[in-house]
């Protein structure tokens, strides 16, 4: 036998015994087709798989399966600090079991990858669920809390458990009318919105992937064979794997066609979704088929209408509550699923924000966008939205004349809408390679490492040549294209990309525009993530001044995360404690409102207790960070960087207090936890612990230690480059310089505070903090008999501290005995 025939066995026999058993000779049949020998071949290996009696005698498969669930069964055992409770559920690469959480006794679900040694790309697309639940962060999508491998290298990673049923389910169980149905939909619709806006693509859609808690909240589970589009150069195979690895009922045709699959191919299973929602049946009938037989129904076969599909479905679901619904309303509800589920790609809904769109259109009363242009029907809608008016007019045609004129230009802008939905995200697909891979054939002289940073790049010079005859359009993919590239850390691309988009739509845009405000929003992240203070805290302002009278959830979001850019940026330019403290209130109460303790509320609790701890106020910080510490620690999962700032804040509070053990304590343990997921790569948030851990052992006399921590977390910082390096230098010469102080070295001190003191007199607009360091570099002036420039230095900073901090305050009494040694 040549090596590429046994090649190609070993590549069916890897997929069949990934599949369920029932399943595997189906995918033979269709997988060899004539190839009998073949068949018979993988059907003697999965044999020798299942059956053999000895360990020798097992094939690869057998024994690694023997290895990790026979022989030693997960239930009852315990993997790091979770003890596995029963099993929830298995497929063809995962098992999924109920775990609890030791110490904080908590349920979480674990996904154990089985057979992890007989296909590398299995255990690959282990990996790459993992990351992809790692990047989305959104209500409606479990959450990922941990990922590590057991003692024999068994990969596993552990996420939110979900108690709920399937979508459909809970909706025939209740009796949901259709309002409830479309409200739960869209939910769902939200979440993959968000994937999407990653890059992510989910391919497996289902109702079974889909779970409505007991609060009515539903959760996208499952992604297994999302598609991340980090990378524009997937392997055939792997995404072969892919599509075998999808539910043929809510397989697109792309998918059962194995072409190219988009942004269209998730619009095109919600849309199976939504048919079975409302019909209670799926569109088509696969039962029984080969996956060939199916792939041609899927493909070539147009489904009925989900109005005579109901009618048919009474017969024996006589108790189907929907079909009290109008004619008219079954005629849209026809358009929306058979919008979605168009076999042409290019013919369905161009993203799930304008499926989102018509969900929202419908349940107004308002045309859909997806409708034809008729004036009969845009006329009908503003009759029965205006019902009562137009019954109260005493002239009928009067009123049916304003509404023909009304439904006319509804008609224009709806066309219009939905020409540029469609320019938007045929150009997206282009960007991810879903509609035409070889559109980026310029980018192909990179080979294999063609990243989405690249793809970004090309797509933002083309904008113009795309979309240079529609303004609004040109807004809408700036906007897109900036905040990629804040994803990206490319904050200098992401600003001009965003101020593009502004500087277009202020042309257009009525003053309470709500994308307007979201514009400013997504402006003020950036400039304050790259230090432009003054800028962000106009642009978190004028955001607050739009978002401040809109409604919606996604509009309140919006709004807190410009209250918190509008306090961070004030402190950053140095305005008073209560200019600062009143936005990030703000900001916490909508979180309270929106989350509860879930979601950002710990995180804005962070926020507060950082700005109480730079202006001195120790008892509110302390406060604070209590809080949000005991919601961080009550969640099950590894904790990330959030956690680790308020460690941080935690550790400095003692050292406020000059308790410096306590302050060594605390900041090394906060060190000890954030080395583990850096693996080495620290980050600017390591080298800052880092450096405030040097001063406490300074502070403390070990000063030979404090040096040595002090020139590695500036020697990283040096390699970092850039302003950016400028502004961490001149903060880790100020704790340079306080160590000196302790140490007596008073030149030194005097050097290294008054390089930082020059450097933020620039660049930080702070008069407290910068009268804090003045103070310091007086003192050490002072200790030197430089009395001329220490009393200047001192008298001015102590005046400063004294007005903006009161009598009693520790800044206050500090400065007050640094002046003394003048007297």
């Amino acid at each position: 036998m040549d090596r590429e025939r046994w090649q190609r066995i070993q590549a069916v026999f890897h997929d069949a015994v990934a599949l369920p058993q029932s399943e595997q000779l189906v995918f033979l049949k269709n997988t060899c087709g004539e190839d009998g020998e073949l068949r018979s071949e993988v059907l003697a290996m999965l044999a020798q798989d299942a059956g053999g009696d000895s360990l020798l005698d097992h094939g690869l498969a057998t024994v690694a399966q023997e290895t990790l669930v026979e022989s030693a069964p997960l239930i009852s055992r315990e993997i790091g600090p979770y003890r596995i409770v029963r099993l929830l559920g298995e497929g063809g690469m995962g098992v999924v079991y109920l775990a609890n959480r030791k110490d904080l006794d908590a349920q979480v679900a674990i996904k154990v990858l089985r057979d992890a040694w007989i296909s590398p790309s299995r255990r690959q697309r282990f990996a790459g669920e993992q990351r992809t639940l790692a990047q989305l962060n959104h209500p409606s999508i479990a959450r990922l809390y941990d990922a590590a491998t057991m003692d024999d290298g068994t990969p596993y990673f552990v996420m939110e458990y979900v108690e709920g049923i399937p979508l459909t389910e809970y909706c025939r169980k209740n009796r949901c009318p259709v309002e409830t149905r479309l409200g739960l939909f869209r939910g769902v619709c939200e979440a993959v919105e968000h994937a999407h806006a990653n890059a992510v693509i989910h391919r497996d859609l289902k109702p079974s992937n889909i779970l409505v808690k007991n609060d009515g909240t539903v959760r996208l589970l499952d992604f297994g064979i999302a598609k991340q589009l980090e990378s524009l150069d997937l392997q055939v195979e792997q995404t072969m794997t892919g599509l075998r690895l999808m539910t043929p009922a809510y397989a697109s045709p792309e998918q059962v066609l194995g072409q190219p699959v988009g942004i269209g191919t998730d619009v095109y299973s919600l849309g199976v979704v939504l048919y079975e929602l409302l019909v209670g049946e799926l569109p088509f009938d696969l039962a029984n088929l080969t996956p060939a037989e199916a792939a041609t129904i899927i493909a070539d076969h147009e489904p009925s209408k989900p109005s005579a599909a109901t009618k048919r479905a009474m017969q024996s679901h006589p108790d189907h509550n929907l079909t009290a619904l109008s004619q008219a309303a079954w005629a849209d509800l026809d358009v929306l699923c058979l919008t979605a589920m168009h076999r042409d790609p290019a013919r369905r809904y161009r993203s799930v924000e304008a499926l989102i769109r018509d969900i929202d259109h419908y349940l107004e009363g308002e045309p859909l966008e997806a409708r034809p242009d008729t004036v009969r029907y845009r006329t009908a809608k503003f009759i029965r939205r205006n019902r009562l008016a137009v019954a109260a007019g005493t002239v009928f045609t009067i009123g049916l004349a304003v509404a023909m004129a009304v439904s006319v230009y509804q008609a224009s802008v709806a066309r219009r809408e939905a020409r540029r939905a469609e320019q938007i995200n045929t150009f997206l697909n282009d960007m991810l390679g879903a509609a035409d891979p070889s559109w980026y054939n310029p980018l192909k002289n990179k080979g294999p490492t063609v990243t989405l940073l690249d793809v970004v790049d090309q797509m933002r010079d083309r904008i113009g040549a795309y979309f240079g005859s529609d303004p609004e359009v040109e807004i809408r993919l700036h906007r897109t294209i900036g905040r990629m590239y804040a994803v990206l850390s490319q904050h200098a691309e992401a600003r001009a990309q965003l101020r593009l988009a502004l500087e277009k739509q202020l042309l257009t845009a009525r003053a309470d525009d709500t994308s307007l405000g979201m514009l400013y929003v997504d402006l003020a992240g950036v400039e304050y993530r790259s230090q432009q203070a003054t800028e962000a805290e106009r642009d978190a302002a004028s955001a607050v001044r739009i978002l401040e009278k809109a409604r919606g959830r996604q509009n309140r979001e919006a709004l807190m995360s410009a209250y918190n850019y509008l306090g961070v940026s004030r402190s950053q330019n140095g305005k008073s404690f209560a200019e600062q403290e009143e936005p990030m209130r703000r900001a916490l109460k909508i979180a309270r409102e929106l989350y509860g303790n879930e979601g950002p509320t710990p995180v804005n609790l962070g926020v507060l207790a950082t700005t109480n701890l730079k202006a001195g106020h120790f008892g509110e910080a302390e406060k604070y960070l209590g809080e949000a510490i005991a919601i961080s620690e009550a969640r099950p999962g590894t904790k990330g960087y959030e956690y680790v700032a308020l460690l941080r804040d935690r550790a400095r509070l003692c050292l406020e207090h000059k308790d410096l053990d306590c302050a060594a304590r605390r900041y090394q343990a906060a060190l000890d936890f954030i080395r583990p997921f850096e693996r080495g790569n620290d980050s600017v948030f390591t080298i800052n612990i880092r450096e405030w851990l040097a001063l406490t052992n300074g502070l403390r006399g070990n000063y030979a230690e404090a040096e040595r921590q002090f020139q590695s977390a500036e020697a990283q910082i040096i390699a970092i480059g850039g302003s950016t390096a400028e502004s961490y230098l001149a903060g880790l010469n100020e704790l340079r310089g306080r160590v000196h102080t302790a140490a007596g070295k008073f030149e030194l001190a005097e050097r290294e505070f008054r390089g930082s003191l020059n450097f933020y007199r620039q660049h930080r607009q702070d008069e407290v903090q910068n009268a804090v360091l003045a103070s310091r570099l007086g003192e050490s002036l002072a200790r030197q008999g430089k009395n001329a420039e220490a009393g200047l230095l001192l008298r001015d900073s102590y005046q400063t501290i004294l007005k903006a901090m009161g009598p009693d305050h520790v800044w206050t009494t500090d400065a007050r005995a640094r002046a003394e040694l003048l007297r």
